[in-house]
C-alpha cells in the first residue's frame, strides 16, 4: 500500500516502531518521495520502503524495529519490485541483504 498522508505514515512508524519518513514526509507530497507499506493479507505491515521518484529508486527497506525482514517475505518484495520497476541503492541501516535484490544500482 502507498503511505499517502501524514498519519497513514504516523501508523506506519508506529505499528511498525520505527521512523522512516519523519523528516522527509513533506518533500514526499511534492513528489520527490514515496513510501510503501507491504503487508499481508491480514493487512499487517512486514516492511517500509522509501523510493526516490526521480528514478524509481529504493533507497531504504526496512522490517518491524529494524530488523531483518523475514526471509519468507522477501520474494513478495522482489515481486513488488520488480513490477514497479524499481532498482536499489540502499544506503543508512539497511535492514534486508542487499544481495537478495534483484536489481542493485552500483552508485
Amino acid at each position: 500500500a502507498q503511505i499517502l498522508s501524514h498519519k497513514a505514515m504516523e501508523r506506519e512508524n508506529a505499528y511498525m516502531g520505527h521512523n522512516l519518513g519523519q523528516h522527509c514526509f513533506y518533500p514526499l507530497c511534492e513528489g520527490d518521495w514515496a513510501f510503501y507499506s507491504l503487508r499481508d493479507i491480514n493487512n499487517r505491515s512486514y516492511a517500509t520502503l522509501q523510493v526516490r521518484t526521480s528514478g524509481n529508486v529504493v533507497t531504504h527497506c526496512t522490517g518491524y524495529r529494524g530488523q531483518t525482514i523475514p526471509a519468507e517475505y522477501m520474494n513478495m518484495i522482489k515481486d513488488f519490485t520488480t513490477r514497479m520497476q524499481m532498482t536499489f541503492k540502499l544506503r543508512g541501516a539497511v535492514t534486508a541483504d542487499q544481495q537478495d535484490f534483484p536489481s542493485q544500482d552500483p552508485h
